[in-house]
């Protein structure tokens, strides 16, 4: 049972010039809606810097209906902007969550220094009449690009991930 957070804590006067409402929401903000897929196919628009090594990339789902996780291989990834589509036959029959990008570099031993950055810029699903359908998914909703919703809820506003040289033997 969730409860306010006036009902559970208490909260000193004269602990803080904002009020307990003010706190309480900032301590639980509201969680932008999920990222939901339905229907035939996905397709997501992202973008990759040029100069970045060979990366492929997957989906994480969770279906709603059968409450079963899949990952969708989307395939090597190209710098610049590009779309990349899967299908959601056999691995969504009604209605799924997105709940992750995962990036994977194509050559693991290949040494990269730099922060890497990928940019969904938009996803859409296919409808049974096979065209593409616009899909939120909060790119929209940060305020700090380097700041990083729940995947569970939206896609990162950005992913990034820094490339350390393998360990030594």
């Amino acid at each position: 049972m969730k409860r306010p957070l006036a009902a559970v804590a208490t909260w000193p006067d004269g602990l803080s010039s904002q009020s307990k409402g003010l706190i309480a929401r900032r301590l639980s903000p509201r969680a932008p809606a999920p990222v939901v897929a339905r229907g035939s196919a996905v397709r997501l628009r992202i973008a990759v810097a040029p100069g970045t090594p060979a990366l492929s990339l997957a989906v994480g789902l969770y279906d709603d209906v059968y409450g079963a996780t899949s990952t969708l291989e989307l395939g090597p990834v190209k710098p610049g902007t590009h779309f990349y589509s899967a299908s959601l036959r056999g691995d969504c029959p009604g209605r799924c969550r997105v709940l992750e990008l995962s990036p994977a570099w194509e050559n693991p031993n290949e040494q990269f220094p730099h922060i890497v950055r990928i940019d969904p810029l938009g996803v859409a699903e296919r409808a049974s009449s096979r065209t593409w359908r616009p899909v939120r998914f909060g790119a929209g909703e940060c305020s700090n690009p380097r700041s990083a919703l729940a995947p569970t809820q939206t896609l990162r506003c950005w992913i990034a991930w820094v490339r350390r040289p393998p360990a030594a033997p």
